[in-house]
């Protein structure tokens, strides 16, 4: 956990540095550690006392990037849970995700921060982590335009890139892992031939 936070943590002073100037980011978190992202994203400390409100401060006085961190994430609520041991622990029906901002940007049309999809079934997905394609077409469809690029820096199944095909968007993505990176890229080049059949 702490070399995947180390390394999430050097990737994103190089995303903000390539992200347009007002642009939005989307970074799905485990609830306990969606405290911990926010902060390090908006360049926060906070310090709790007994009885008191919560103090904030500065984390690094003269960093260069920050993001501004809606403080209460958006919410995926999926079909249901996934653990074996259901008998001893309660399964999660949700999975949070911060949403960020590079400067100001608009929403391009009303939303609410509740998002109910179901996760791909487990016949069709290529990854263990999988999301669902129509929740990434809501984000991308809110937060950008036709032809606009979308980046994925950790792509795993390639779902952000094949949400950004189908809504009309370019798409930059990469994967350190070669097996599901191969993998995605089977996925995307069988949904390019079906956007060019249909059209």
């Amino acid at each position: 956990a702490e070399t995947s936070m180390a390394f999430t943590s050097a990737m994103l002073v190089e995303l903000f540095r390539v992200m347009k100037p007002d642009s939005h980011m989307y970074m799905f978190v485990g609830a306990e550690f969606s405290c911990y992202w926010t902060c390090m994203l908006s360049n926060l400390k906070v310090t709790f006392e007994p009885g008191k409100p919560p103090i904030y401060d500065v984390l690094e006085k003269d960093r260069p990037w920050k993001f501004n961190v809606r403080n209460v994430p958006l919410i995926w609520v999926k079909e249901g849970g996934g653990y074996t041991d259901h008998e001893f622990k309660i399964m999660p029906r949700h999975e949070e995700i911060l949403f960020c901002t590079k400067g100001s940007k608009r929403l391009n049309y009303a939303v609410d921060d509740v998002f109910v999809y179901n996760r791909p079934l487990s016949t069709e997905r290529i990854h263990p982590h999988q999301k669902s394609v129509d929740l990434y077409k809501e984000f991308i469809k809110v937060s950008s335009l036709s032809n606009e690029v979308v980046l994925d820096p950790a792509m795993g199944s390639g779902v952000a890139i094949v949400a950004s095909i189908l809504t009309g968007r370019r798409a930059i993505g990469f994967e350190k892992d070669k097996e599901a990176y191969l993998k995605a890229e089977d996925w995307i080049k069988g949904i390019k031939i079906l956007e060019e059949e249909e059209e």
